[in-house]
Formats: C-alpha cells, structure tokens, sequence
C-alpha cells in the first residue's frame, strides 16, 4: 500500500471523480477512476481529523488495522493520503479502497427477492471475512448491514473497522467500565440514574448489540460480533421471498428506540424497581422475541443488579423463528438460534459454525484455513492520548513514515 505525499497541490489530481457514494459521520465517499492504473476506487474522505481526540483515535485505528488484514472479504485498503506536501499540519486525510458498489443495507430496501440458496453464499463469506478478524485476536465491535459491502456475484467484503478493539486493548478498557449497579444507584436532580461519562462511546449500533453490552458486562468477548452477525442473518431471510410479503417489512429482528442504560428513554419513568425501562427498550425488544432468559441464559451475568434489571421487566414467551421465517430451512432458523443465543457462552464462535450444517454446499476447507497467524496489536492504545500534537505525531510515526 502507498502512503506518499501527492504531487499535486490538488489531492485528488490522479483521480477522476464520478460521484458521491455516500456520506456518514467521518465524512463522504466518493466513486473514483485511478488515472494511472484505470482502476475503479471508493476514496473516504474525512475531515477536521484532530478536532476530536476520540474520532481521530478511531480513525487512525482503522487504517493501522487495515494495512495489516488482508482476506477477499475483508475491504482493502490500498491508499492514504492528505492534501499538500506537510504532513504534519493536514487536518483532512483520504483512504482509497477498493470501490464496492453496494451494501446489505441498501440491498434490504430493494423490491427484489433472494434465494436461501443466496442468503446461505452470503453468510458464509461474511464469516470466513470475521473468522480472519478473529483469528488475529480483533472484534469488529460494529457489525451492521451498512458495514457489509456487497458486490458483484453477491461477493461480501466487511469493511468499517473504526470501532475495532484487539483482545488485549479491549480488557484494558473495560477495567474501568462503569457497571449497571453504578448507574442504578447514583441518581441525577430528578431522581433519574444518572449516565457516567465513560459511557458516552458506547459500541455497536443499538440494533444489533448483543445483550452482554446492553448489560455493559465487564467480561465481553469476540462472541458480540457473532450475535450482530445474527441479527444481519434475520435480516437476509426477510429477503427470501414468502418470509415476508413486501419491502417495508424487511425491519431488524430487534428494532429498539432507546437502550438503558446507555441510551435511556427520556419519557421513561423510574419505577418502584429503580429502573426506567421504556416499551421499545432495546433488552425489552430482544426478550419479547425471544422470550425471557432461562437461570442457564443469566449465569455469565456478574452484575447482581443486572439480573434484577432483566426480571423487573417481566416475563416473556419465546416467539419461534419458524414462524417469523416460515419458507426458510430447518437449518437456517437452527444456525440463527445458534447466534442469537442469550448467554454468550453458549453462543458459537466462528470455527463452530462453520460445522454447520447449512453450510455443506458452500464449505471451502483452503478459504476456512486463510486466517492470521500473529495477533494484532494496537500498540498506541495502551497510551492515553489528549493531545492534538500525540495523536498527530502518532498518523505521522504509524501512517506515513517511510
């Protein structure tokens, strides 16, 4: 991958533009010719890169993951940039990518169908791409339908690596997590529980977070990605046709409109439990699903309080997937209990599923075995970055230097 200074004062002189792919929280991706080598390329362009330690911090993360993973699922990262020729004072920098033209989002909102035949293809790639992040000891930590590329021939590349942790660094940060017991009981003016800091950057797009960081669990693992991965796969067999019966029922498994208590309902009242659960509470929406959680489903649960949280809200009966997704397979709804399991320690990890049976048709031993054999480490997470002038002195050392 090239990490040189362009030539040009206009940073974007050996490409040729063709449109606005999308825009999101970091700045826009644009559709793009290489001049030289003709290829078409995604370039992100995100600006105002320092004016939020925590973003840039994320954003340097991604490129020092990407420039080290390297799997035909996984997007590949083959440029960085910034405008002008100083590196040390830029404060816009550019990823070129390789350009894929869609993503399981926008797939969802189309009219057409697929097959299971389809679904199961792309399931699979989706975790030979997420057993190569595993095996070399990173969580994805933002798993969602936007951040699934989807290309010709229904080829997936994950891609979106900002949230990512290493194994070590995400025990590091969870040393001083606040728990749900700490909330519960410091209250604000009102009476409310009062949200700490730390945990304003929470992970993982609501929709799809696993119950462990609902819970905000201390011990959380790999396991996260796992649970997103199946709340995607509901998703994909609401693409089957018969499943559903048009476009606008193509919904998440598990839409909830707030989450305490990361994301609490404003409107919520505190109740004689002490917790102000709204309706379309995250956990609520989970459980009503999938019903209320055996003794078996709440013993990697640590938080004392955290239990209390789940019973005060009542009991649910399990809804059976069949019946969500009546033209998918026995084999389908089985793999998709298999993911959406409560209990993270009976949820199977990437290796366990590809045993599975859905997976005969497609399995490719060579693709399976195509993993990391070191791990990866982010090395400047162990620091505690404050400053504009470390975190530029870091893009600097882990970026550009020659």
């Amino acid at each position: 991958m090239n990490t040189k200074e362009p030539k040009s004062d206009d940073p974007l002189s050996d490409y040729e533009i063709l449109s606005k792919a999308g825009e999101g929280a970091y700045g826009c991706v644009m559709q793009a010719i290489d001049k030289r080598s003709g290829k078409e390329v995604a370039i992100k362009q995100m600006s105002d890169v320092f004016e939020d330690i925590i973003d840039g911090k994320r954003i340097l993360r991604e490129i020092v993951l990407l420039r080290q993973l390297s799997h035909p699922n996984i997007v590949n990262l083959i440029d960085v940039f910034v405008p002008g020729n100083n590196i040390k004072k830029f404060n816009t920098i550019y990823l070129v990518l390789e350009y894929v033209p869609s993503d399981l989002k926008k797939v969802f909102k189309k009219s057409g169908f697929m097959t299971e035949e389809e679904v199961v293809k792309v399931m699979y790639q989706m975790l030979l791409g997420l057993n190569n992040i595993h095996s070399a000891g990173v969580w994805h930590r933002d798993l969602k339908p936007a951040n699934v590329l989807l290309g010709k021939d229904n080829e997936i590349k994950i891609c979106d690596f900002g949230l990512a942790r290493s194994v070590e660094q995400s025990f590091s940060a969870l040393k001083g997590m606040t728990s749900v017991h700490e909330i519960v009981n410091e209250k604000g003016s009102e009476g409310k529980p009062k949200l700490k800091t730390k945990l304003t950057s929470h992970v993982v797009t609501r929709w799809y977070r696993a119950p462990e960081l609902i819970l905000i669990e201390k011990d959380y693992n790999l396991k996260i990605d796992i649970w997103s991965m199946g709340c995607i796969f509901a998703e994909l067999l609401r693409m089957v046709k018969g499943n559903v019966d048009s476009v606008v029922q193509r919904k998440a498994i598990f839409p909830g409109e707030s989450c305490f208590p990361l994301s609490p309902d404003p409107k919520a009242v505190v109740g004689k439990t002490g917790f102000a659960v709204g309706e379309k509470d995250q956990l609520r929406v989970i459980l009503q699903k999938l019903g209320s959680p055996s003794d078996e489903q709440l013993d990697f649960i640590t938080d004392k309080n955290a239990k209390d949280y789940i019973k005060a809200m009542g009991q649910f009966p399990k809804i059976e997937l069949a019946a969500m997704f009546p033209k998918s397979s026995a084999e389908a709804i089985d793999l998709l209990n298999k993911c959406l399991t409560f209990n993270p320690k009976l949820r199977p990890s990437t290796q366990d599923l590809f045993n599975h049976p859905l997976f005969k048709s497609v399995r490719d031993p060579v693709l399976e075995k195509k993993i990391l054999t070191s791990k990866i480490s982010f090395d400047f997470e162990k620091e505690d970055i404050k400053t504009e002038k470390r975190l530029r002195e870091l893009f600097v050392e882990l970026v550009f230097k020659k």
